[in-house]
């Protein structure tokens, strides 16, 4: 065989064996120090607040300083259909470091800010999306136990089959909820 057939052969192999794992890759998979999540075709790299530089972090939160006062205040946020993006919940949660859900509460959307490492959504009957400070893209609590989004989907949404995460940089994903 000579070195240009070869060469067609590995890069035709190639090409087939990465078209393969994105089809078949479903759910993220850590890679290295940063999180691989296929969506539609493309892979993530979400950046987490830490990745954020002091000055950035002050210019989304003055950005979006009334809606930050009304959520640091533990009052629920009333959101229209299509009001509140990815990008929105990413920089509330960028600049304040703390996660914020978009939930369906009595029929209505609403933006809800907790802590750093969760949010109360027990009275949600969906939880349509919410962010993680860390930039993980991955469902928390699937190795069990009481804490973390699997558990409390279990809990209080348990017919819900899949929910939205987003990154401080606005990056999203739409997961299944595993039972």
């Amino acid at each position: 065989m000579n070195l240009a057939f070869q060469t067609t052969c590995a890069r035709l192999f190639f090409a087939v064996l990465f078209r393969l794992i994105s089809v078949f890759v479903t759910e993220p998979v850590a890679f290295g120090d940063s999180l691989v999540a296929p969506s539609k075709g493309r892979y993530l790299d979400p950046k987490s607040v830490s990745d954020f530089s002091l000055s950035e972090r002050l210019d989304l939160r003055a950005r979006h300083q009334s809606l930050i006062n009304f959520l640091e205040r533990g009052q629920d946020v009333v959101m229209p259909s299509g009001s509140a993006s990815s990008k929105l919940l990413g920089e509330i949660t960028a600049a304040t470091g703390r996660e914020v859900g978009l939930i369906r509460v009595d029929g209505k959307r609403i933006l809800r800010m907790g802590s750093v490492d969760g949010i109360d959504m027990s009275d949600a009957s969906r939880v349509i999306s919410h962010t993680h400070p860390s930039g993980d893209l991955r469902f928390s609590g699937v190795l069990g136990g009481v804490d973390g989004d699997i558990p409390m989907f279990r809990l209080y949404q348990p017919r819900q089959l899949s929910s939205g995460l987003i990154a401080p940089d606005g990056t999203f994903t739409r997961l299944s909820i595993p039972r």
